[in-house]
């Protein structure tokens, strides 16, 4: 699949993909520090695990299996012993293409964003990490204005927020992004007739948000617009306070913008956009005001950035470029936020989502 090349770094790198035939699913890679060597240890047949996310301390990974025929979510147990996923169970993802799924801090619950269903499901999660059946669902209804991309709510994401206290929901078909309060002890996780409703700008396409994580505020991208916004985060609401077009070549009614992520010190954001560009916006982060100052617009040297991760250290960048069909990997500066190409490339079919398992 790939020859072993060098990378400072400790960690196990886990690769969703699409797939079909005799593609695989999820790709398992460690990348050692004393040897200095990236090595792919292990793969599990999967059908279209489009994104993957850990529970709490790295155990279990749970994956969104993104079709519209038999739409499901799996559970994964990782054995360290045998660097391999082990298969536990999946269940009914509860609507059509789910394309996001995010565990709480307590690693009860596991929620799963339904992209064509316009719906978000909640699952328990037993103590052997397998998922119950869902016990809630939510359905969105609602349009935006875009001809094609909007004529239904189409949910992108679905984050827990830093305090545990809300799951935020960005719907790219609505125009919205939607808080919902998290009952800890409830049978239902979340109270669907508190939520607060966030109306973004019209035809914009609300795709994935993150949350800084020492200050108030959270970073959304929108797809379609090719956006990124910086909100004030109070009490499950968010106040728009900045907005920054990334300033792209491509002036198209839907930009590709997909993925966007923090530094681990939360000194840097990085947006990724897809379509004519396929490159990665760079903007510092003002520490008093959470507003954002634009550094630099990088190409991620392949197509269709779909997902990126940044490492622990926040010394390496990993892009998945889809549809052309690798990972590559950058070196960051911690200090400028600046990216360097160290030509390394990980070949493999389709990536879609990338995860990181530091390696103690």
């Amino acid at each position: 699949m790939m020859s072993a090349t060098s990378l400072t770094g400790s960690f196990y790198l886990f690769v969703g993909t699409y797939n079909s035939g005799e593609k695989k699913g999820i790709y398992v890679y460690r990348i050692n520090r004393a040897t200095r060597m990236v090595k792919m240890v292990s793969y599990v047949a999967i059908d279209n695990p489009s994104y993957l996310c850990f529970a709490p301390g790295g155990q279990f990974l749970y994956a969104t299996n993104e079709t519209s025929g038999k739409p499901e979510v799996s559970a994964f147990k990782f054995d360290l012993n045998s660097e391999q996923l082990i298969f536990i169970n999946k269940q009914d993802s509860g609507g059509e293409a789910p394309c996001f799924v995010s565990v709480d801090q307590s690693g009860k619950w596991l929620f799963s964003g339904n992209y064509n269903g316009g719906n978000l499901s909640a699952f328990p999660i037993n103590s052997d990490g397998s998922i119950s059946p869902y016990v809630q669902r939510i359905q969105h209804t609602g349009h935006g204005i875009h001809p094609t991309r909007q004529l239904k709510s189409h949910v992108h994401s679905v984050v827990v927020s830093p305090d545990q206290a809300f799951l935020y929901c960005a719907d790219l078909g609505m125009d919205r992004i939607i808080s919902y309060p998290i009952i800890p002890t409830g049978e239902q996780p979340l109270d669907p007739t508190g939520g607060m409703s966030i109306e973004v700008t019209a035809g914009s396409g609300p795709r994935h948000i993150v949350f800084h994580p020492r200050l108030p505020y959270a970073y959304m991208i929108a797809e379609l617009a090719g956006t990124v916004s910086v909100y004030q985060k109070k009490d499950g609401r968010l106040t728009l306070i900045q907005m920054n077009e990334i300033p792209l070549d491509d002036q198209s009614a839907d930009r590709g913008s997909a993925d966007i992520q923090l530094s681990p010190d939360g000194r840097f954001l990085y947006a990724s956009t897809r379509g004519k560009s396929n490159c990665i916006a760079i903007y510092g982060v003002d520490e008093t005001d959470g507003k954002l100052r634009f550094i630099g617009l990088p190409s991620t040297m392949g197509l269709s950035p779909r997902n990126f991760v940044i490492d622990p250290t926040g010394d390496y960048l990993l892009v998945a470029n889809q549809h052309s069909d690798e990972v590559v990997i950058f070196q960051r500066d911690e200090k400028s936020g600046l990216l360097a190409l160290r030509g390394e490339k990980i070949v493999v079919s389709s990536p879609a989502c990338l995860k990181i398992l530091p390696i103690n």
